[in-house]
């Protein structure tokens, strides 16, 4: 499991990178988010965000609403559009996909994974 390094309670996995598809432009991973926890308000210039619920149940953040967010839903977020999730008292498990990956941000060349990969 690997921890951003912007927000306590928040891990990811890569699952499809540049470096493991070979895909330059595309991140997949699982995201676990804690409990409790507010991803704040924030956009992503030149890339879209997918994302599916797995596990729990969430809020999605715009600039002037707040839309739940339950297993199973899924949303598009087009680049520059404000957004943030906040959890309640249990975790959430999700997968993302960035189109085109982010700068950067989150196309590493991680260490061997070894032991329990998973949130829980």
């Amino acid at each position: 499991m690997h921890q951003s390094s912007k927000l306590p309670g928040v891990q990811f996995v890569p699952l499809l990178t540049e470096d493991t598809a070979k895909a330059k432009d595309i991140y997949v991973g699982r995201l676990y988010l804690a409990p409790n926890i507010t991803e704040p308000l924030h956009t992503h210039s030149s890339s879209q965000e997918k994302i599916i619920l797995i596990e729990g149940a969430a809020t999605l953040l715009g600039p002037d609403q707040e839309t739940p967010f339950n297993e199973g839903d899924s949303i598009r977020i087009p680049p520059n559009q404000p957004h943030g999730i906040k959890t309640g008292i249990k975790a959430v498990i999700l997968f993302q996909q960035y189109d085109p990956a982010i700068d950067g941000m989150r196309i590493y060349r991680f260490p061997e994974l070894s032991g329990d990969h998973h949130a829980r």
